[in-house]
């Protein structure tokens, strides 16, 4: 695995809602379909509270502000039981609508690094 992927930032002892533009990762016109899979494949040992992943979704609105369509973003919600600061590394991935098999797969760091105010 490389070592360029996305950072999301979130308080620790809360639920968030991340959404991750695959929009880069896909050629001119393509959209996701299906239920997209987010995992935590973060080495083990190396993070110490328990991470929840739900809800895993398509976007349902274009989103102008950040440069892209519906369906080309994934949406989950993400929580940690950590009470300190934490690191995880999750693997998304989803099909694309292209009608061959092909998957997308992209990774991001999630940093659980400040409290909930």
């Amino acid at each position: 695995m490389g070592t360029n992927y996305d950072h999301v930032f979130l308080p620790i002892g809360g639920d968030e809602v991340v959404t991750h533009n695959l929009k880069p990762r896909l050629a001119s016109g393509e959209l996701l379909t299906g239920t997209p899979v987010v995992t935590d494949v973060t080495d083990n040992g190396s993070a110490t509270g328990d991470l929840t992943i739900s809800g895993s979704t398509l976007n349902a609105l274009d989103d102008a502000v950040n440069d892209f369509l519906a369906s080309q973003a994934i949406k989950f919600k993400v929580g940690t039981s950590a009470t300190e600061s934490e690191t995880y590394l999750l693997k998304l991935s989803c099909d694309k609508d292209t009608g061959d098999g092909q998957t997308v797969v992209d990774y991001l760091w999630v940093h659980f690094d400040y409290p909930c105010q």
